[in-house]
């Protein structure tokens, strides 16, 4: 407001939390801590302390059309377009669960979500390779031992060739 960064609470009670973090991302954090010590250090009396992880070189939170501007750069270096900062977090989730994390349990907490449907309806988007994958573990089903020899599993035989199964 009025050039001004405004910072407000998390939407819900499951905003706020605690995230296990990997190695390599305590690694990038112990970096980005030591930069921002010497930051502190060269900014002397002009630093202004605010507890935030990334700041500017003064201690100021980031302004988010800089941290936009820094995912632009970034992403037109790998050669994508459309990127912002939320996508990233529809990729992160989509990745997740491609790669076999569980929905409820760890992608829908991770993301904060209360309600595991807004984790499935909104980031779980659904990319042609799971969808190849699932179609050709149905095609295994379909094609295994029980299907060969004319079984058709949970179908009721009937005796008149005529009456719908």
């Amino acid at each position: 407001m009025d050039g001004q960064l405004v910072t407000t609470e998390p939407k819900t009670v499951n905003s706020r939390r605690t995230l296990p973090l990997s190695a390599e991302a305590l690694t990038l954090l112990a970096e980005q801590r030591r930069a921002q010590a010497a930051d502190r250090r060269r900014a002397a009396n002009a630093w202004r302390e605010t507890d935030a992880v990334f700041t500017t070189h003064t201690g100021q939170p980031m302004d988010p059309r800089n941290v936009l501007r820094a995912v632009n750069v970034a992403a037109a270096q790998l050669g994508l377009v459309g990127v912002n900062v939320h996508s990233l977090r529809h990729s992160a989730a989509t990745a997740m669960l491609e790669s076999g994390v569980h929905l409820k349990g760890v992608v829908s907490t991770l993301l904060g979500h209360a309600d595991i449907r807004v984790t499935a309806d909104t980031y779980a988007h659904l990319s042609d390779e799971v969808a190849r994958a699932a179609l050709a573990g149905l095609s295994r089903v379909f094609s295994g031992p029980a299907f060969c020899v004319g079984v058709n599993v949970g179908v009721k035989a009937s005796k008149d060739p005529d009456s719908p199964r």
